[in-house]
């Protein structure tokens, strides 16, 4: 099943989804296909697709998916880091379990595990924001819930992932 056909399901099951708070851990349910397998199993590339379907399921979760669409945001997601601890096999059922730990004035902070049979087969951290006619828009002006995970304290991990981004960014800048 391609991941637009997945993303179509998702949004049509999100008419029947109860609003959730931005502390609830987001729950995708999956089985992974042919199409998503080189062989036998699921490359790394799909690992960051079915990281942009979670991070959906989180916004949808939220209930702010239909203003996303009515309001023309394009809401998307960077991949910081992805840490594979073993492979998805053909027709293997797994979890995706998106929580937000931190959020900033512009972008959304979250961690993904990917579960299967209770166990993490890898983690991602990522962070989200939405633009809205090519400007990234801040965090409160469309997710009026984000000043309750700011308050909380920033995470190391956070820091660090910061930190990082900008020195990559110096050092590719020249």
């Amino acid at each position: 099943m391609k991941l637009r056909f997945r993303l179509l399901l998702l949004m049509l099951t999100s008419l029947f989804r109860t609003k959730q708070p931005m502390s609830h851990i987001s729950r995708l349910k999956l089985r992974v296909w042919p199409v998503d397998v080189d062989i036998k199993k699921v490359n790394i590339e799909r690992f960051f697709a079915f990281g942009d379907l979670g991070w959906a399921s989180m916004l949808m979760d939220w209930g702010i998916f239909r203003q996303i669409l009515t309001s023309r945001y394009a809401p998307f997601g960077k991949c910081l880091s992805l840490s594979v601890k073993g492979p998805l096999w053909l027709f293997q059922r797994f979890e995706i379990q998106t929580t937000i730990i931190w959020c900033d004035h512009y972008w959304v902070y979250a961690e993904q595990q990917f579960l299967s049979k209770g166990q993490i087969v890898a983690i991602s951290v990522i962070k989200g924001g939405v633009l809205q006619e090519g400007r990234l828009l801040k965090v409160n002006q469309w997710m009026p819930q984000a000043e309750l995970v700011s308050v909380l304290g920033k995470p190391e991990l956070v820091d660090l992932y910061q930190r990082t981004e900008k020195a990559m960014w110096r050092a590719t800048r020249g």
